[in-house]
């Protein structure tokens, strides 16, 4: 672990190496094409800009994690010939607040990373930018457990 931790440093140590290989456009989720302001000789802005890029600079990055809050709006009315109806939530919806998905996440965490209520709590704060707090209970049913 220490040695790979050395090689990451030594890698962010060089800010201008050159890649060995760059992914093709198509596998690309932005791309942004710079073009030449002026001439730094003469500093006209009058160029022939060329048809292909003569350098392609690719950054990989992970995306900013987010949560996605689904709210299920019931109505209720009332039938014209006997009484008071409500609408039900469907089938697949989760019966708490904890989707499928973030339920899994919070399993792992807790299961796998051993990770404490507090800290689930203070990650989902921190990074999830989300105001939820996880029961301590929570952790005890059989839904987060791996």
């Amino acid at each position: 672990m220490k040695a790979l931790v050395v090689a990451i440093r030594e890698e962010l140590k060089r800010p201008h190496r050159a890649s060995t290989k760059t992914f093709p456009v198509k596998d690309t989720d932005i791309i942004i094409d710079c073009f030449p302001d002026s001439c730094p000789c003469c500093e006209q802005s009058d160029i022939d800009v060329h048809d292909g890029p003569y350098y392609r600079h690719q950054v990989f990055d992970i995306p900013k994690p987010t949560v996605d809050i689904t709210e299920y709006r019931l109505f209720s009315g009332q039938c014209r010939h006997c009484k008071a109806v409500k609408a039900q939530k469907p089938d697949d919806a989760s019966q708490g607040i904890i989707g499928p998905n973030l339920l899994s996440y919070i399993g792992v965490l807790a299961g796998q990373y051993h990770l404490s209520v507090r800290k689930i709590n203070l990650f989902s704060k921190n990074s999830l930018a989300q105001p939820f707090q996880l029961a301590r209970s929570a952790l005890k049913r059989k839904s987060l457990q791996c």
